[in-house]
């Protein structure tokens, strides 16, 4: 699947056409982002592993669209955000910069979670009151630990 990235968009609309049939379900279309998202995930599997989030997908859609619960990356790949906000990609070793592009929402949640996590180290682990993290970010501690429960964040 890697080595082969440009087939992943035919390859998720022809499986959708296959799973909505099976599932007796409408046919969601494969929007652009839902096809940049696929391109720009890891696979590390086979094609398999295309048709279960496909599938997922499809199961857990709503109002025919689609959403691909991919996980995130664990490291940097080949393609990082400058501090400003800009996408910077890696072309065959050549960086190229994309302006202005919005974070989708593997990376939304990446940085949240890095953010939340680092502004626990700086307050030891400490979540309200005074000096807590929740001050830190500005935000309320019920609204702090209620993200935390939703990233999978916990306090040592």
């Amino acid at each position: 699947m890697r080595k082969r990235t440009d087939d992943i968009p035919l390859l998720a609309q022809h499986f959708i056409g296959l799973i909505a049939r099976k599932l007796n379900r409408p046919e969601p279309r494969l929007t652009r982002a839902n096809a940049k998202q696929l391109l720009e995930y890891h696979w590390p599997g086979n094609i398999r592993e295309l048709q279960n989030a496909v599938e997922r997908s499809i199961i857990i859609s709503q109002g025919g669209k689609l959403y691909f619960d991919l996980p995130m990356k664990e490291t940097p790949g080949p393609e990082a955000r400058t501090g400003d906000g800009n996408k910077t990609i890696m072309a065959e070793s050549n960086p190229v910069s994309i302006k202005n592009t919005p974070y989708n929402e593997a990376e939304r949640l990446a940085r949240d979670r890095n953010n939340i996590e680092t502004a626990l180290r700086q307050c030891k682990g400490k979540i309200s009151g005074s000096n807590g993290a929740a001050e830190l970010l500005g935000i309320k501690p019920t609204t702090l630990a209620s993200r935390m429960k939703k990233l999978g964040i916990k306090t040592t």
